[in-house]
């Protein structure tokens, strides 16, 4: 859009406008030897009508990203008008009735400013200083020297509405344009990873933004869970993860912005159970779900028993939540453990020796992987130090988030972890999937073939009539990749 740039920064609407920019409509370039108007040949010296009742309508002109829309105002007058010279000097001429709506079409720009000139014949009335506009649009201010009338905007973005009851003679019209800073979209979803099980009950992450501009959702791998483009409803196809993206576009008022956040799904019967030791009963250090935990050292080996004064109970802990347990025992040590405030932050305090075996309570089972989370205010929570044994599986630590992570060697692996120097911990996180029972014997298995199939290619599509290449079928609430000639 070609503009002239002020050299002034913008004032009228400070912090949310930038530089200002200038177009001019000029009304004194004819045609050579016609009363034609040079950029807008369709106005000349013949009547131009705006009222419906005289077989007129409404006329635009356009400007560099800017437009004038002169229109009848219902009042008694025909509404017309024309290019004319008008005691020598050329100009734009508006009959009686007659207003005028002026707009900016370039995005992220607004109207600030429109100066009207009229025609600066001595001894004619240009009218300019009986335009009237309505108090929604602007503030109007005439100079008699310099016989312009000027509009000033009420507010950002509102239209420039003039209204030439009595007609005018004008020369030039220039508007003020000033970009605006958008506000930022603040795009985001309400967490950044979700994990889902496959057919199972599904609750995804919401989405909140500022903008009220359209938002597009994408998956990136559609042969995982598909998305509605405009919707965002999800359909979740196949195991394995893909990233959910919302992304807003720029409008007039606020910048584009985007969130995205990863969504895992993992087979069906998988669970995901948190141990959370972090919380505590009101005004007590002792664990609200597992209230036997407290202040008091609970001694898990029995050994110690009549020679420990600090240590109770003397035998082994479990607890349980979920579908799955964890065992507190002994080895090489008191294996003590109890409810503590460590560095102002709610914990499980594990002496030296503890020995922590975790398992799922179902029948049949394959872990995932299981995570101990640190106590994230202490610098050394000792977490770190846990191994396992090699037939158990191995252990990963992270540093920045204080999490450690053990993962079965094999199918029939269980989740010991060796905790010899102590440890202080907020929470640990089983991961696990839950095997269905395969029956002995006949047995009338319940299938969906009077379910219609459905079928998605791998960008999660649907497709009516799928042939020659490789597609998600859904039937009922169970999903497959399938190879269809």
């Amino acid at each position: 859009m070609k503009k002239t740039l002020l050299l002034a920064a913008a004032t009228i609407f400070a912090g949310s406008l930038a530089m200002a920019e200038t177009v001019v409509y000029d009304f004194t370039n004819f045609k050579d030897g016609e009363t034609v108007m040079a950029q807008w040949p369709e106005i000349g010296n013949a009547w131009i009508a705006c009222n419906p009742a005289k077989g007129g309508e409404p006329r635009t002109i356009t400007n560099e990203n800017t437009d004038i829309t002169f229109a009848y105002n219902g009042g008694s007058s025909a509404g017309q008008f024309r290019a004319s010279k008008t005691k020598g000097i050329n100009n734009l001429q508006l009959g009686k009735s007659m207003m005028m709506t002026i707009s900016s079409t370039a995005e992220n720009y607004v109207i600030t400013q429109v100066v009207v000139q009229g025609n600066r014949s001595a001894d004619t009335s240009s009218l300019v200083d009986e335009l009237t506009s309505p108090e929604t649009s602007g503030t109007l201010v005439y100079d008699a020297d310099a016989k312009t009338t000027t509009w000033t905007a009420s507010a950002p973005g509102v239209e420039c509405v003039l209204d030439a009851n009595s007609g005018a003679y004008i020369e030039s019209i220039t508007l003020t344009l000033e970009k605006t800073e958008l506000k930022p979209a603040n795009v985001s979803w309400s967490e950044t990873e979700c994990t889902v099980n496959l057919n199972g009950v599904y609750e995804f992450p919401t989405l909140s933004r500022d903008t009220d501009a359209d938002v597009k959702y994408t998956s990136s791998d559609a042969s995982v869970a598909a998305i509605d483009p405009v919707t965002g409803e999800i359909t979740v196809l196949a195991e394995g993860s893909t990233k959910i993206t919302a992304a807003c576009e720029a409008n007039s008022a606020y910048d584009w912005g985007e969130a995205s956040y990863t969504l895992v799904v993992m087979p069906e019967g998988y669970s995901s159970v948190v141990y959370d030791f972090t919380n505590f009963k009101s005004g007590e250090t002792a664990m609200a779900e597992w209230p036997e935990i407290t202040n008091s050292w609970w001694t898990t080996n029995p050994d110690d028993e009549g020679s420990y004064s600090s240590g109770t109970h003397f035998c082994p802990l479990t607890i349980t939540c979920g579908k799955t347990s964890i065992t507190f025992t002994a080895v090489g040590g008191h294996g003590n453990v109890r409810a503590s405030v460590s560095s102002k932050q709610n914990n499980l305090q594990l002496g030296a020796g503890a020995y922590m075996t975790i398992l799922p309570t179902v029948e049949k089972y394959k872990y995932v992987k299981v995570t101990v989370k640190g106590n994230t205010k202490i610098a050394d929570n000792r977490v770190s130090t846990i191994t396992t044994p090699e037939t158990s599986g191995t252990v990963s630590y992270d540093a920045e988030t204080k999490i450690m992570t053990w993962e079965p060697v094999s199918d029939d692996a269980v989740c010991e972890l060796d905790v010899n120097g102590g440890a202080y911990i907020e929470a640990v996180t089983v991961d696990f999937i839950e095997i269905p029972s395969v029956p002995t014997g006949a047995v009338n298995v319940e299938t969906d073939t009077d379910t219609p199939a459905v079928y998605y290619n791998l960008q999660g599509i649907r497709v009516e009539n799928p042939s020659g290449g490789l597609y998600i079928r859904r039937v009922g609430n169970r999903s497959e990749k399938v190879k269809i000639p």
